[in-house]
């Protein structure tokens, strides 16, 4: 399980999780927002860019994905170079 607090207002929380899927939390409310779907294996981080609008995620399956809260698919996805195992950890 992964998990991020969105950095400026702190409203969000993404949560990425075994099924493969992020989610999207509003913390007041404790409602999922939004269900992002891209990776095929378990999610190992998730992060916000210091902007609080777009994030990064990872996974076992080697995949980078670069996403806005907005879109439920990711606008560039980075394929493993060079790399076979999984990815552990994603920063901005």
């Amino acid at each position: 399980l992964a998990l991020a607090f969105e950095p400026n207002k702190q409203i969000y929380l993404l949560s990425g999780s075994q099924d493969c899927t992020i989610r999207l939390w509003h913390l007041s409310t404790w409602s999922c927002l939004v269900v992002y779907k891209m990776h095929f294996q378990c999610i190992l981080d998730v992060t916000f860019a210091s902007n609080g609008h777009m994030f990064a995620s990872c996974s076992i399956d080697g995949l980078v994905c670069l996403w806005t809260i907005d879109k439920i698919s990711p606008f560039r996805i980075y394929p493993e170079y060079g790399h076979s195992g999984p990815i552990n950890l994603v920063e901005f």
